[in-house]
């Protein structure tokens, strides 16, 4: 009956055209220099239906076509409600831009690309309920000064005792060779060990020996003097 609602429970073929009313289907025209259309349904949907539109020239109209192409003339659907929807342009129009439009209604229509409502975390339950009382991890700290390692190919050479007593030698006035100094063997390790050289203290300096000589006396001068020449004694007379 009129009025009545019919529910198909299954898929339905039309062999024929079938003619929906005026809310389902029309056209709306952007008269040129305005920037939006409004249509409004004659009856109200109980949900909000799917809308879409296109631009849609008759024939004849290729001025038309070539104004909104060259302007590059865009538009989106807006205001969409259960009473209508309006049609707005990003520019006022060049001239006057025909509309085709289609309204259906769907029952539960889904929405994709929604994010589903995020879960509460379960905050971890700890010894300690009050945040200030949790325990810092300790961190390490990586600028530490490391104590190098040192090799036995980059291990100084001590010098030994006969070097040092050498050196004293070298440093008197009287320059005495001696043996070069015997190094001693060092065991050898393989690339993998490593060996950490002892810090020993440095050598004491040896001073040098200096060797006293008597000082040398100067020999006496000895100056010869004539003798001096006895007068002769005058003769004394008898008288």
């Amino acid at each position: 009956a009129i009025g009545d609602v019919i529910s198909l429970a299954s898929d339905v073929s039309f062999i024929g055209r079938p003619y929906f009313n005026a809310d389902t289907a029309g056209f709306a025209k952007v008269v040129q220099g305005r920037q939006s259309v409004d249509v409004t349904f004659d009856r109200d949907y109980l949900e909000q239906p799917v809308v879409s539109a296109s631009i849609s020239l008759n024939d004849g109209d290729d001025a038309a076509a070539d104004a909104i192409l060259n302007q590059d003339v865009r538009f989106v659907l807006a205001r969409k409600t259960l009473h209508g929807f309006s049609i707005r342009l990003n520019r006022p129009a060049p001239t006057d831009i025909l509309f085709s439009w289609i309204a259906l209604a769907v029952k539960n229509a889904k929405l994709f690309g929604e994010e589903p409502a995020a879960l509460p975390v379960d905050s971890p339950v700890g010894p300690s309920e009050n945040p200030s009382e949790e325990t810092v991890p300790a961190v390490e700290d990586s600028s530490a000064e490391e104590t190098p390692v040192v090799t036995s190919e980059e291990a100084p050479t001590v010098p030994t005792e006969e070097a040092q007593a050498a050196s004293a030698e070298d440093s008197t006035t009287e320059e005495v060779p001696t043996a070069p100094a015997e190094e001693t063997p060092m065991a050898p390790q393989t690339a993998e060990e490593t060996v950490t050289a002892p810090v020993e203290p440095p050598p004491t300096p040896i001073e040098p020996a200096i060797e006293e000589t008597a000082p040398i006396e100067p020999a006496p001068i000895v100056v010869e003097t004539a003798p001096a020449s006895e007068a002769p004694a005058a003769e004394v007379s008898a008288e």
